[in-house]
């Protein structure tokens, strides 16, 4: 914990407490008039609160600022009408002076004193709206009760929170008391800070995440009365998930946190969680933001950190450029930050911790190895402690030692020798990531020795090792499963395979695995609540065994006796079985799921159809082709410029142009594609002078496990047509669908989106054969969407997308997911409702793919923000020609409708925006 956090420290130092958000809406009836429906408008007050020197909690929720008579007041408010916005303190007009903030795009911040040590209120108001308030007091009116705590406090909180530092946990029942007297105290903000000290210590130190989580729920509602307290528990609690491999929703907290230290510019929570976030963010595949971060986090510790700041902050800055550099990805070199860590200390200064040195040593060797140095990789790696180390970092110290003689060609003892000990550290190891490296690196080993059977038993071990992994991952137990993670095993498989001349077994493991994660996406997110809470003991009992473990290999070291040893060995394995145990129960309880599905259960390729793959594959992109006659492949390099282009000619003839006779010969396409070949527009290329989809259906398959045929029912067919009424020009679009399904035949229901409820809507859907929204879909993010703050929208990546309905009513990702029966047919006009991102497991769950996993049989959708106009005419392209003969093919019913909504305008440009996806 970088911030001074003992108790006397804190009541002295200046902490920030955030006035609650509050927001006006009006919501005029729109009657289907558009320009109604435009006035339907939400403007938000945010006001934030900093500079006071305590928190005190009064009746209700409301809390009370004790400000010094020097201390500078900060304030950030956040409002459509800034410029009216006015402050005062008992209603006189407020001295202050401006601030900006340039990654806050939105409010602008105040800062000033107060003069009076007898002010009781702050006011922030804005003309229409109530006047929002913040209780004051000054600290020379601090209660004779208070001070009493006050003095109690320091020698002893400094003394316990020594003692946990040192790992001594029976103290820990006193800290808790603590906690309990100062919120009983009302002294909010110290007992908050209390409980954040001690999270870190019982986390980092001794290993003790339960503990550290039971201390954190101790003071989250106190701490989530003052925002100041809601962002810091966030942070903290961040930190615990980032330990537990949480790293989606740890970078939702650090974010969180990062945008009220900058709008409070607080050096102490900036240096808490800028290169924590950096890193996490790192970790997901988000690498100009975390670049971005990186580099600011630098500059706050050069300025404001004190030195264990400064080296904790190039720690992690240089971790994260080490990771960018793994993902291939360009990066300033942590070489010098390194060098800066590993320097010796001073003479006369307090000695370094080793426990912070050593890991760094073993990035720097990491760096080396990728950097080619080999000389200086094995120096790294010959002054490297691992004692030091955690159990996974130390199989990762192996990893390098093992990858440094492959590289050289070593003879094959003493490959297989360093192999050995690799299994022997992962053996140890409570996670069961190690034993995936040691099955990928001992496919390596083989393959060096050319027996290249025995390397594919390996590579295939690593991808069945990985069906026990990646259950665990999205249940929150055992680390995100972001694609930059475990792909290792998956390359090497298809790289040998290829190598092999099998493209035809390298396609079918490349489906197998992107199946994995769609089928278990689409399981966990169908999790009821009740299914949910039979998990959670279940996946505590498993994190549970899993940190006894490593508590055990971390006080094993060589120095111990033979028969101390050996009995810390024997409890290991004991350990390791019923850790073992627990994760069957947890795999067997959530409905069968037993692994990839075989390529036989995946959608079969049909007469005529052309699959083309699209898959990231190491450096380059891998294009693989299977039709009637055979099945083929090339890697085409430079897949960033693949995938960013906006030259469509171009690309259209690297991707389409050698495909020309096959092709011509296909009736049909269908797109795989996984990572960033998913954002390639296939259907909108131009080959042969026109674009694809003008020549032949083309679709895009997920690759998900077919749902049961449905029964047909002799009766009409029926649809459910959605406005929103926010959405400009919705009404009249919706209309036109309306009137154009009924010619065909259609038994239609048009609705508007704010006088449906969750409830209503899933009824509705429940009972039609096809569903059309026109609207906005909204994800709850950041309204600017700045690139600099990830994760981003795409399902999954931090809140689920949905549907805005009436006043605070939704239908969620999640929803649709729970769903016994959906519509067969989707269309879903809303910007981005189709997007994906390559930066998470199976590229997110967007609206698109949670119908899809509830059994839709083909969706239309936007994998990009798209003009209203536009949209309303694709929409109408889809059923202008559809006749009474119904939907039929997917590909076909896109086809003309993208054909129709051309000859009636439709910019070219425009059709990349949309597609027809398929499971």
């Amino acid at each position: 914990m970088k911030r001074a956090t003992l108790a006397l420290q804190v009541a002295l130092a200046v902490a920030i407490v955030t006035a609650c958000l509050l927001w006006v809406r009006w919501s005029p009836e729109c009657n289907d008039d558009d320009a109604a429906c435009d006035a339907h408008v939400v403007a938000r007050l945010e006001v934030e609160y900093g500079g006071c020197m305590m928190i005190v909690g009064l009746a209700g929720d409301e809390v009370e600022c004790i400000y010094g008579p020097d201390a500078e007041l900060r304030v950030w408010v956040t409002h459509p009408r800034i410029d009216e916005v006015t402050l005062s303190v008992d209603g006189e007009p407020w001295a202050y002076t401006t601030a900006d903030v340039p990654e806050e795009t939105l409010g602008q911040g105040f800062r000033g004193r107060i003069a009076s040590d007898t002010a009781r209120r702050l006011q922030i108001g804005v003309p229409g709206q109530p006047t929002r308030e913040l209780r004051l007091r000054s600290s020379k009116h601090i209660t004779p009760v208070e001070r009493l705590v006050l003095s109690q406090l320091d020698e002893r909180a400094i003394w316990l929170q020594s003692h946990l530092l040192l790992g001594h946990l029976e103290v820990l029942p006193e800290v808790e008391a603590m906690m309990d007297r100062l919120l009983s105290a009302g002294m909010l903000s110290l007992a908050v800070d209390e409980g954040l000290a001690a999270s870190v210590h019982l986390s980092r130190r001794s290993g003790r995440l339960d503990l550290a989580e039971q201390v954190l729920a101790r003071v989250e509602a106190s701490a989530k009365r003052y925002p100041e307290g809601s962002a810091s528990w966030g942070i903290y609690h961040a930190h615990l998930l980032e330990q537990r491999g949480r790293l989606v929703e740890a970078a939702v907290g650090y974010r969180q946190g990062a945008h009220h230290a900058l709008r409070m510019d607080d050096a102490a929570m900036k240096l808490d969680v800028l290169s924590d976030y950096s890193m996490v963010l790192a970790e997901l595949g988000y690498f100009e933001a975390a670049l971005y971060w990186g580099q600011r986090a630098l500059v706050v510790a050069q300025q404001a950190g004190r030195p264990a700041d400064r080296v904790a902050v190039k720690r992690t800055v240089a971790r994260m450029s080490v990771r960018l550099r793994e993902a291939r990805r360009t990066a300033d070199s942590p070489e010098q930050l390194l060098r800066e860590i590993l320097l010796p200390s001073p003479p006369g200064s307090t000695p370094r911790d080793p426990g912070e040195i050593e890991p760094a040593r073993l990035t720097a060797a990491k760096l080396m190895l990728l950097e080619k140095d080999l000389g200086r990789t094995q120096r790294l790696l010959d002054e490297l402690d691992t004692s030091r180390l955690t159990p996974e970092q130390r199989v990762e110290a192996q990893d390098v030692r093992l990858q440094l003689l492959l590289i050289n060609k070593a003879p094959a003892s003493k490959l297989h020798m360093a192999l050995a000990e690799l299994e022997t550290l992962a053996s140890s190891s409570a996670s069961p990531g190690p034993p995936w490296l040691v099955a990928v690196r001992r496919g390596e080993v083989l393959e060096q020795e050319e027996d290249l059977a025995g390397a594919k038993r390996a590579y295939e071990e690593s991808e069945d090792l990985l069906d026990g992994l990646v259950p665990l991952a999205l249940l929150g137990a055992q680390g995100e499963l972001a694609p930059a993670h475990r792909r290792e095993g998956t390359e090497r498989l298809v790289s040998l395979l290829l190598r092999q001349h099998q493209p035809d077994e390298a396609l079918c493991v490349l489906r197998r695995s992107q199946a994995r994660m769609g089928l278990l996406a689409r399981l966990f997110m169908r999790l009821s609540a009740e299914e949910q809470a039979q998990l959670r003991p279940r996946v505590a009992a498993y994190l549970q065994v899993k940190r006894e473990l490593e508590a055990l290999v971390r006080s094993t070291n060589a120095s111990a006796l033979d028969d101390e040893r050996d009995a810390a060995l024997r409890e290991a394995e004991r350990l390791r079985a019923e850790l073992d145990q627990v994760a069957v129960e947890i795999l067997s309880i959530h409905g069968g799921y037993e692994g990839r599905p075989s390529c036989e259960s995946l959608s079969p390729r049909l007469p005529g159809e052309l699959l083309l793959g699209l898959y990231p594959h190491r450096d380059s992109l891998l294009v693989l082709v299977q039709d009637d006659e055979r099945t083929t492949y090339r890697e085409l390099s430079d897949p960033e410029a693949l995938t960013s282009t906006n030259d469509s000619s171009w690309l259209g003839a690297v991707l389409l142009d050698s495909l020309d006779a096959r092709l011509f010969a296909a009736k049909r396409v269908r797109v795989l594609a996984a990572g960033k070949g998913a954002a390639i527009p296939v259907h909108a290329l131009p080959w042969r002078e026109r674009l694809l989809i003008e020549h032949m259906p083309v679709v895009y398959g997920l690759d998900l496990p077919p749902h049961a045929p449905r029964g047909t029912i002799p009766r009409s067919p029926s649809a459910l047509v959605i406005a929103d009424a926010s959405a400009k020009s919705t009404g009249r679009e919706t209309e036109e669908v309306e009137s154009l399904l009924g010619e065909a035949g259609w038994d239609v229901t048009r609705r508007r989106s704010s006088k449906l409820t969750g409830d209503d809507l899933q009824r509705e859907l429940a009972r039609v054969d096809h569903f059309h929204y026109a609207g906005h879909a909204d994800f709850d993010e950041d309204p600017e969407h700045a690139l600099i703050w990830p994760p981003y929208p795409g399902g999954a990546a931090a809140e689920p997308s949905y549907i805005p309905l009436g006043g605070t009513e939704r239908l969620s990702v999640q929803d649709i997911l729970m769903m016994q029966r959906v519509p067969p047919t989707v269309v879903l006009m809303g910007c981005k409702t189709g997007v994906y991102d390559d930066r998470v497991a199976y590229g997110g769950l967007s609206l698109a793919t949670a119908f899809l996993g509830a059994g839709a049989e083909a969706v239309v959708a936007s994998t990009r923000e798209i003009n209203g106009t536009e949209g309303a005419l694709v929409g109408q392209g889809l059923y202008a020609e559809l006749g009474r003969q119904g939907i039929g093919e997917p590909g076909a019913w896109f086809m003309q409708a993208m054909e129709w909504s051309l000859a009636h305008g439709l910019d070219e440009r425009a059709v990349q925006d949309y597609r027809v996806l398929v499971p």
